[in-house]
């Protein structure tokens, strides 16, 4: 990656995208005092240093951390963000899935039955659980809470 391409600034919990190119980049490593106002980096210096202070920076939507940073054309059909947990889905899963929008994560929890919301316990506000219900040779599924015993 160069400086040359434009990068996207990426915020995992509100999904929150901001396109960066280098004097932004500047701006903002200013801001922490990492450079003076009339220096000029290297743009390999730049990257470097904008990536290893990634953490320090907030969401502007949110104001959540854990950031992440990725060149702005990896998403054309390389790339993709997982549509339910929203991180990044690897190049891999892509070539052999290319219409998968779920990490490999959430695809096992999905095909796990995962997917659905949870239910809560009317009593107590817990989370139910699946609990199998052995008879006539059949298992069916009864919800139940772990904490009241309902």
């Amino acid at each position: 990656m160069s400086l040359r391409e434009h990068f996207e600034l990426h915020c995992p919990a509100c999904r929150a995208r901001l396109e960066l190119g280098p004097t932004l980049m500047l701006n903002k490593l200013q801001q922490l005092g990492m450079f003076r106002r009339d220096s000029e980096p290297t743009p390999e210096l730049l990257l470097e240093l904008f990536r290893k202070k990634i953490g320090s920076f907030s969401c502007d939507s949110c104001g959540g951390s854990g950031l992440q940073i990725r060149a702005a054309n990896d998403e054309w059909g390389q790339v993709r963000d997982c549509a339910r947990c929203g991180k990044r889905i690897p190049s891999e899963r892509m070539e052999l899935f290319p219409n998968a929008d779920l990490c490999a994560g959430c695809q096992t929890s999905a095909d796990r039955g995962g997917g659905a919301e949870a239910e809560y316990c009317p009593r107590c506000g817990s989370i139910m659980m699946a609990r199998p219900v052995y008879g006539r040779g059949i298992t069916r599924y009864s919800l139940s809470c772990s904490n009241c015993r309902k």
